[in-house]
């Protein structure tokens, strides 16, 4: 009798927690940063499974003055569950690369939603990268994570973690700059700082 007590107190105190269906998952591909205005403005590129086995993506924003709260505001404004572990890319502007590492290292290590199996890159002006890459049924993170997977790839990729390592370590830091050029993501060039 106490066996089978025990046996049913295990079947209802364990099983999956936390488990979320994949279709109440928003998988972010890509975050885009960027600082002005006095708020941090944030763009998610969400992938979305369509009809026969296509994958399509869209963008939603956000901004308010602090990170934390530009994520939350559109955490809260979705009707699905935000999902970091796929992120393929982080992209920040100058801006943000010049005056708010700080602020943005911490909340990326302090966030528990991240795995940090993500490259990081600078550009202009993320909305228009963006904006462009999706009107070619492409999505942006995947494409690009592709870009820095490849062997002749010319300049020094930065996952998160490298990128975490020099920013604590070091006193430069060093970033492949993405531009959008005759209908194609181009890296070309490296944004490098010097902390002081």
């Amino acid at each position: 009798m106490k066996k089978v007590i025990l046996i049913i107190i295990l079947l209802l105190i364990t099983g999956c927690h936390s488990y979320n269906e994949p279709d109440k998952l928003a998988i972010i591909s890509t975050i885009a940063l960027d600082y002005y205005d006095n708020n941090y403005h944030l763009i998610l590129e969400i992938e979305e499974s369509a009809n026969k086995g296509e994958i399509s993506s869209y963008l939603v924003k956000s901004s308010a003055g602090t990170i934390e709260k530009a994520f939350k505001k559109l955490d809260s404004s979705l009707s699905k569950t935000l999902f970091f572990t796929s992120l393929d890319i982080l992209i920040i502007t100058p801006e943000i690369a010049c005056n708010h590492l700080k602020e943005i290292s911490y909340f990326l290590i302090n966030e528990e939603r991240f795995n940090f199996n993500f490259y990081i890159a600078a550009t202009d002006n993320p909305e228009v990268i963006i904006d462009m890459a999706n009107t070619k049924d492409q999505i942006f993170g995947s494409n690009t994570k592709q870009i820095f997977d490849k062997k002749d790839y010319q300049f020094k990729k930065t996952d998160m973690i490298s990128f975490l390592n020099n920013y604590l370590d070091s006193n430069i830091i060093t970033l492949p700059k993405i531009n959008w050029e005759e209908d194609r993501i181009i890296i070309n060039e490296e944004l490098i700082l010097r902390r002081m």
